[in-house]
């Protein structure tokens, strides 16, 4: 849960289950890559996706961005193409490719807005360089620009073509979040979440790390706007967190539990003496008859598990644990 670590772009299918945070949650460097991917878009007939790559301290304009995740990720910019090289990454740079040594507010960078693609090689956006006015612009990937409408008084925002579209394919729900579905269906209220192997890391372990327990914490939300009031101690910037217990696992490395529904919650990876030896980095959530199902320990995201499973992990052979 570091310093905008999370706010990236993440998916989920539509009915809210299985949140992935494709990337950005391990940058080698902060400033290495953008602060915030924000107003993602897929791009139509593709499988990559365009941004804004905004500033912490500031809005939703910025330079913009291609992110392909079929890439893999090298905790910086190998998944992400500059569309607009000439706009550097607010509050990342100090210009184009350039860092900061530390994140700073460039509120020059903010030049670009509201992307929307029309192919892999065209895309609607607003653009001014003074930040005041932005006109809709038509932008190509071979960096020509061309202004399409500005207003003399009222800015531009948010580009939407009128065009005939296929239509998206319909994706079955796989959970009970309507009150008719549980009461038809109460055996089938609770969320099951299944680690098939906890040593399967995006990141290697300590040489003898022997995992016996994921302790699940949760989440609460900030209501009030000053970072530190209330005060919640050393990190009284940070959000508040209760545990809420813990659940076994196996010696293979799988765990198998009933999950809480409806709340953020995050995971930490205990050793034999109950110590934290890894943290998520992000959270996930589940809905009511959910079955969330991880390969590992934030595993990497390219490959389908760097262990062979030969056969059923031990945990899925009994009932699910309760916290």
């Amino acid at each position: 849960m570091g310093n905008l670590r999370e706010r990236q772009i993440w998916f989920c299918y539509p009915d809210g289950r299985d949140p992935r945070s494709s990337h950005g949650n391990y940058p080698a460097i902060r400033e290495s890559r953008p602060w915030m991917e924000m107003l993602p878009r897929a791009i139509p007939g593709s499988n990559k996706f365009i941004a804004v790559s905004a500033p912490h301290h500031g809005q939703a304009y910025g330079s913009l961005v291609l992110i392909d995740h079929q890439i893999q990720d090298d905790r910086a910019m190998a998944q992400l193409k500059r569309i607009t090289p000439d706009a550097h990454f607010p509050e990342s740079e100090m210009s184009p490719g350039i860092p900061h040594a530390k994140g700073k507010h460039s509120p020059q960078g903010e030049v670009y807005g509201s992307p929307w693609p029309l192919s892999d090689l065209f895309y609607l956006c607003v653009f001014d360089p003074k930040q005041t006015n932005y006109g809709l612009t038509l932008l190509d990937s071979f960096g020509n620009r061309i202004l399409l409408y500005r207003d003399k008084s009222v800015p531009c925002l948010d580009p939407i073509p009128v065009a005939k579209r296929q239509r998206p394919p319909i994706i079955p729900n796989q959970t009970t979040q309507a009150l008719a579905d549980s009461r038809k269906n109460p055996d089938e209220s609770a969320a099951i979440i299944s680690v098939m192997n906890i040593y399967d890391s995006d990141l290697p372990w300590p040489d003898g790390t022997e995992i016996k327990a994921l302790r699940v914490v949760q989440l609460f939300p900030k209501t009030t706007r000053q970072a530190a009031i209330p005060n919640i101690g050393v990190g009284d910037q940070s959000l508040a967190r209760g545990v809420l217990g813990t659940v076994p696992v196996e010696k293979d490395g799988s765990a198998y539990f009933v999950a809480p529904v409806g709340l953020p919650i995050y995971f930490q990876a205990l050793d034999q003496k109950g110590m934290a030896v890894q943290t998520m980095r992000s959270l996930t959530y589940v809905h009511r008859g959910e079955k969330l199902i991880c390969q590992g320990c934030h595993e990497a995201k390219h490959f389908s598990g760097s262990t062979k499973m030969n056969a059923l992990p031990i945990a899925l052979k009994r009932p699910p644990s309760t916290i």
